[in-house]
């Protein structure tokens, strides 16, 4: 690493492992840009500084060295497979915060407000951790219970399964029925600007690795380390054979489209190959009343801004002493 020279330099520009595969390729074309400010001590009590207020600002902009831009993530050792792919530390772990925009009439920061609708939260965690660092990410893990039946092919099942979730059909014609259950919640961001998209949503498959290494001592042993690969989902779409005026290759519209070119079909690459995401007006006001109406039912405070009918329920009596006489009764009894 190397500190700036604060009288001649201002500004230094790095490629990471991607950036200069994507270089090399003719495919470098950012769009967008962000600031950060990580590498800067608002308030000095954090680092057991006692100063003035009047202090504070030389501090920052004149008396503190700085590290010039930050790169390379892992190893040369690691690096030589991060070319084809973005790496998962440089994707997850690096320029992760990103300065935002607070509503100028809130004295307040902004904050996630979750609700679930459907589904329930198990365990929550206020950061993301890994070897690589600790980040102010909320982690929040929610439990989802599916409906299962053994169904008989022919006959009316019990549930309303999903062909595609369901089992194979075994020699006595039987097979396991799979109702799925979906995960509501209502997500708001507060003391920030409203916008027409406030949100990005990214999928990523987990997967578990295992690295084997000897160690330079004794050939005899070897290291194991699990790591956690996060591969990126594509939502699906229509092929594109051509962006920014450049005809791309077939292999490269079947990865953005994430559907095979022959048939359609869905690829592994897809959100949709494992399960479907709605937002907003995508979900039908049935099932978003229905699960309001649950929520109400246990006296809990709802409000999504969504007007559903009330559920309605049997009334019934709370009068033990009450007699109700039919007239079924009533020629045998009244006289």
């Amino acid at each position: 690493m190397e500190f700036f020279n604060q009288k001649e330099e201002v500004l230094d520009v790095q490629l990471t492992q991607y950036g200069k595969y994507l270089l090399a390729k003719g495919k470098m074309n950012p769009v967008y840009y962000s600031f950060f400010d990580d590498n800067i001590l608002y308030d000095g009590k954090y680092a057991a500084i006692t100063e003035s207020q009047n202090n504070i600002e030389p501090r920052i902009q004149e008396n503190t060295p700085r590290l010039k831009t930050q790169y390379a993530f892992s190893s040369a050792e690691d690096r030589k497979n991060m070319t084809s792919k973005v790496s998962n530390i440089e994707k997850n772990f690096s320029l992760v915060t990103p300065l935002g925009t607070s509503d100028l009439g809130s004295q307040h920061a902004p904050a996630w407000d979750l609700r679930m609708l459907d589904g329930e939260i198990s365990a929550s965690l206020p950061f993301l951790t890994s070897s690589f660092q600790t980040i102010r990410i909320p982690q929040i893990d929610i439990d989802v219970k599916y409906k299962t039946s053994i169904s008989m092919t022919g006959e009316p099942v019990i549930i309303k399964e999903d062909i595609e979730l369901s089992s194979k059909v075994f020699d006595d014609g039987t097979y396991v029925s799979v109702e799925p259950a979906p995960v509501l919640m209502h997500l708001l961001e507060n003391n920030s600007i409203f916008e027409r998209e406030n949100f990005d949503i990214e999928v990523f498959l987990v997967e578990e690795e295992i690295n084997e290494k000897i160690s330079g001592a004794s050939a005899n042993k070897t290291l194991s380390k699990k790591v956690i690969e996060l591969t990126p989902l594509y939502f699906s779409k229509e092929p594109e054979y051509i962006e920014d005026g450049i005809l791309l290759d077939e292999d490269e519209v079947e990865k953005m489209s994430c559907r095979g070119l022959d048939n359609g079909t869905l690829t592994p690459s897809c959100v949709e190959y494992y399960f479907d995401i709605f937002v907003d007006n995508e979900i039908d006001e049935e099932t978003v009343c229905s699960a309001v109406n649950v929520i109400k039912s246990q006296n809990l405070y709802a409000d999504i801004g969504i007007e559903c009918p009330e559920q309605a329920t049997d009334f019934v009596s709370s009068d033990i002493y009450e007699k109700t006489i039919t007239d079924d009764i009533c020629d045998s009894e009244c006289d």
